[in-house]
């Protein structure tokens, strides 16, 4: 198995297991197949990307990346998307997305809280649920 981050639920470690991303500490289990649904724009280069995405399994392992960083943040209300971006690295199109399928799974929720982004306009501040 190899690592690939930390569990949304305890923040031990995630591998691959399988289809899965298991935990090495709890009993929470990820489904990579399938997972996240996207794309969600179904223009060709976006159904090309998202096959991209899925057969490397980076788009659930960058979901999960995204979650551990939401979860962290709680204290401070979640974060926006230029926050995730600038935390993790991620270019806003991945980070966009990867929290959008969050949100569609239920996972990730808005607040009515709304920060400034690095450019200076205001953002939607998301939590985990």
């Amino acid at each position: 198995m190899t690592q690939v981050g930390l569990c949304p639920k305890c923040l031990g470690r995630m591998r691959i297991d399988g289809n899965d991303l298991a935990c090495t500490n709890c009993d929470k289990r990820i489904p990579l197949l399938g997972t996240p649904r996207v794309p969600y724009v179904q223009q060709e280069t976006s159904v090309e990307a998202a096959g991209h995405q899925a057969a490397s399994g980076k788009a659930g392992t960058d979901e999960v990346r995204v979650l551990t960083y939401l979860k962290r943040n709680a204290l401070f209300g979640g974060a926006t998307d230029d926050e995730i971006e600038a935390n993790l690295g991620m270019i806003h199109q991945t980070a966009s997305a990867r929290r959008r399928g969050l949100v569609i799974k239920g996972l990730v929720a808005e607040t009515e809280i709304r920060r400034n982004t690095r450019s200076g306009r205001k953002a939607i501040v998301w939590r985990a649920t």
